[in-house]
């Protein structure tokens, strides 16, 4: 999972420089309607029009860098690898040749009971409590 999400933030990073770059490579803030400046060849008046297009800039590429940053910060924080070795389950040594197999009902034993002097009664109500 970790190398998905840093794999993830390497692509946000190469699409977002990419776009960056061929839309201009603006260097100062993102423009979303530009200005053009056209002469008007009959009378040579000088008009200035906005184009509806969108030029990312500085701080477009500099959100994309932050998001990046904020993803591999998060692939970093899942915990140690070390930890997640060590809960795996250790298959069990199997007996030798010459040990008997032990059963879950050789290892099985009544609990004794345990008696105290300072109880008052009679033994068959501490027969009774103790069953």
């Amino acid at each position: 999972m970790r190398s998905f999400i840093r794999m993830i933030a390497l692509a946000i990073l190469i699409a977002t420089s990419l776009f960056w770059y061929t839309q201009g490579a603006r260097t100062g803030w993102s423009q979303r309607a530009p200005s053009a400046v056209r002469v008007e060849p009959i009378t040579g008046i000088k008009i200035s029009e906005s184009i509806p297009q969108i030029i990312p800039g500085i701080d477009f590429l500099g959100g994309s860098i932050a998001v990046v940053v904020f993803l591999f910060v998060i692939s970093y924080s899942g915990g140690s690898r070390r930890r997640r070795l060590t809960e795996q389950l250790v298959p069990l040594a199997e007996p030798t040749p010459g040990e008997p197999e032990v059963t879950a009902t050789d290892t099985e034993t009544e609990p004794e009971p345990v008696e105290s002097g300072s109880e008052s009664g009679s033994d068959a109500d501490r027969a009774d409590r103790l069953t």
